[in-house]
């Protein structure tokens, strides 16, 4: 399955991280803001980009990181996890 973040989100650089602003209606709803580490902010660009399925951002992060793909796939599970448990998928 293709994955793509939703509309309305807004997505800022703060320092070195990255953070993810889920807008509710027109008011940004500042509570559910979540801050990304630099894989995570990888894969993000990576869905922002265009549309890519798991297997695709697991590659990307192996490639990028140069880590194992067990450690890639967990942590690609991790974000895209998070990512749906707030509902920004």
């Amino acid at each position: 399955m293709k994955l793509k973040l939703k509309e309305g989100c807004v997505v800022r650089k703060v320092g070195n991280d990255s953070v993810i602003i889920p807008s509710s209606g027109e008011n940004l709803n500042m509570m559910r803001m979540i801050k990304l580490n630099s894989s995570a902010t990888f894969l993000l660009e990576q869905i922002q980009k265009g549309e890519l399925n798991r297997e695709e951002l697991v590659q990307l992060l192996i490639n990028e990181y140069a880590i194992e793909r067990a450690i890639a796939e967990k942590d690609t599970d991790t974000f895209i996890a998070k990512l749906r448990e707030q509902s920004l998928l």
